[in-house]
């Protein structure tokens, strides 16, 4: 969690020369990030597991913990090599609008691989609830059961994915552009998500298969389904106003 005051001082409303303070990094990590309208979780990686927002940090569930400088947003992104995942409280649930950002840079895009995922069924993406998976063949999908559909990614090229859900309208963008939209996705009502069980990062399926294989970095949770130009704010500032 990032701190909000220096020295005992609270700094969330400080300004320098009457500009307000968005964020302060010390050695290429964040120590302190103004509050984004409607971000409820973040996580930068910055050679951690923390959430920035709030106290919902990530563990990792299997696998190494493992970073890379090679990052998109600020100094490190977490490396996934096929072998593990971290997972989350899922912070979204009994939300009837939210939507999920991130950073990712896939090894290949030639194997079926889960990016990350809220799944109460075990069974991803057949009659899953949400998240993002690589097709066989490098499609970037999301929700369940391949609700949306996107382009083919490159592997080891960095790209931005957003999905939105909004009382059950669903939209997918790759590097801002929205790809494809549509309603009720599986399993999620209109009123929201309702499961409980844990958001994973990095994989896998029920049977401990299709992990991801890449890096991923900065992903954001948000309590509102962001507008395509929120999603390009996000990917040119740094965040969606």
């Amino acid at each position: 969690m990032i701190p909000t005051s220096i020295n005992g001082t609270d700094i969330t409303g400080a300004t320098i020369d009457g500009t307000d303070v968005q964020e302060i990094t010390v050695d290429g990590q964040t120590v302190f990030s103004a509050a984004e309208p409607n971000l409820i979780a973040r996580y930068a990686f910055d050679n951690n597991l923390n959430d920035s927002v709030g106290s919902n940090d990530a563990s990792v569930t299997s696998g190494s913990q493992s970073f890379s400088t090679d990052a998109k947003v600020g100094s490190h992104a977490r490396d996934y090599n096929a072998t593990g995942f971290d997972q989350i409280n899922s912070v979204v649930d009994g939300e009837s609008a939210f939507s999920i950002t991130a950073h990712i840079k896939p090894r290949n895009n030639t194997n079926f691989q889960i990016i990350m995922r809220k799944n109460p069924t075990g069974v991803f993406p057949d009659g899953g609830d949400y998240g993002f998976n690589l097709s066989d063949s490098g499609e970037i999908r999301a929700f369940g059961n391949n609700d949306l559909v996107g382009p083919t990614l490159s592997a080891n090229t960095f790209v931005h994915i957003a999905l939105t859900f909004d009382s059950g309208a669903i939209e997918l963008f790759v590097d801002g552009t929205l790809e494809d939209s549509g309603t009720n996705p599986s399993e999620i009502p209109s009123s929201g998500p309702t499961s409980t069980t844990n958001f994973q990062i990095g994989g896998p399926d029920a049977g401990g298969f299709d992990y991801y294989d890449g890096l991923i970095d900065d992903v954001r949770f948000y309590n509102k389904a962001l507008s395509s130009a929120e999603v390009t704010n996000l990917i040119n500032n740094d965040s969606i106003v």
